[in-house]
């Protein structure tokens, strides 16, 4: 069963390239407000104490901006490989004749009940429920 458990960390691992990404766009949409220039100054109160700077120079923020364009060229190319490799797990996992296998994938990659596993494969939940303990003691999923 160390098939299912690699398996588990391919599905982390996409939804962390995943998150990576979002947050890689965000900053750069973040960045592209901060390099369009200065805007019209409609007022300006001087009744107040200089506040900290925490503005970067225009080249700096250039500099992030590529550097994130080219993370997010990276990224999407290692999660498109790792997308691959799902689905040829997914046809590999999904194909086994075995019960336990098939009680296997189901769980853990379709995400099912052992109750709807029991009405699919046509055996008693009381008898999936044993399958599947003893997926979890011999192989700790």
């Amino acid at each position: 069963m160390i098939a299912y458990r690699t398996y588990k960390k391919l599905l982390d691992e996409i939804a962390i390239i995943e998150a990576r990404i979002a947050e890689l766009k965000r900053q750069n949409e973040t960045l592209k407000k901060f390099m369009g220039g200065p805007k019209e100054i409609s007022a300006q109160r001087y009744d107040t104490g200089p506040k900290g700077s925490t503005q970067m120079s225009f080249e700096r923020l250039v500099n992030q901006y590529i550097d994130n364009e080219q993370d997010l060229l990276i990224l999407e190319e290692i999660l498109i490989d790792k997308a691959e490799a799902k689905e040829a797990i997914d046809c590999i996992l999904g194909s086994s004749d075995c019960l336990h296998s098939q009680v296997a994938y189901k769980r853990l990659v379709e995400g099912k009940t052992l109750q709807a596993i029991a009405e699919e494969l046509g055996y008693s939940i009381k008898w999936i429920e044993k399958v599947s303990a003893s997926l979890d003691i011999k192989h700790k999923l």
